[in-house]
């Protein structure tokens, strides 16, 4: 699954668009600092905003 993060470290969070069918992004899934995100392409990775924020 394509997709981009942007992430705002001011504000900790991330948002990430996910490509959908027909080629357009959708709205973006909005993550804050105390959530763990699965990364689309790569299922077993898992980051953990906290982790990054800190």
């Amino acid at each position: 699954m394509k997709e981009y993060w942007i992430v705002d470290p001011g504000n900790q969070y991330a948002q990430i668009y996910r490509l959908q069918d027909g080629g357009k992004y959708g709205a973006p899934s909005v993550y804050s600092r105390e959530e763990a995100v699965t990364v689309g392409i790569f299922e077993d990775l898992t980051i953990d905003l906290q982790e990054i924020f800190g």
